[in-house]
């Protein structure tokens, strides 16, 4: 968890942050998920995925990241964060998450009861793949300090 300015002249916000390397496949998610504190934008979230790639990447890179799954285990069906996901560039995409009241406390819900989170992936070359994070320990520390500082109105 750290406490940032999203972009110049953003105000300091409370952002989960996380760098996935995945050696195997030459991949990097660097991922992030903060409040919106854009009030014109229609999300209570943003979460923010941007992929690294090798040159000689066997899928060529990334195309699509259609949102993510929260799961209770590994293995278990899980329940997507209800928003819209977009590609900003590539490998660049942008979850946000809905801001209505009931669909917001969903989703908070899921990030705070769920140990695990499955990303799936559209890659350029038409494969697909799951990225699957656990969220234990340290990641499961960071992510309740910052729900709490989410809901106790400190962005």
């Amino acid at each position: 968890m750290v406490r940032e300015s999203p972009g110049v002249g953003r105000p300091v916000v409370t952002m989960i942050k996380a760098r996935v390397d995945v050696p195997d496949r030459g991949l990097v998610l660097n991922l992030s998920i903060q409040p919106n504190s854009d009030n014109s934008f229609p999300a209570s979230h943003l979460i923010e995925l941007k992929f690294e790639v090798p040159a000689d990447f066997d899928n060529k890179g990334v195309s699509n990241v259609p949102g993510l799954i929260l799961k209770q285990t590994e293995h278990s069906r899980g329940d997507p964060l209800v928003g819209a996901a977009s590609r900003i560039s590539a490998g660049f995409f942008w979850v946000a998450l809905s801001k209505p009241e009931v669909e917001k406390q969903r989703n908070l819900g899921l990030l705070r009861e769920r140990g695990w989170i499955d990303i799936p992936i559209l890659f350029d070359n038409g494969r697909r793949g799951i990225l699957t994070l656990e969220k234990n320990g340290d990641g499961g520390r960071v992510v309740a300090d910052a729900l709490t500082a989410w809901t106790q109105g400190a962005q």
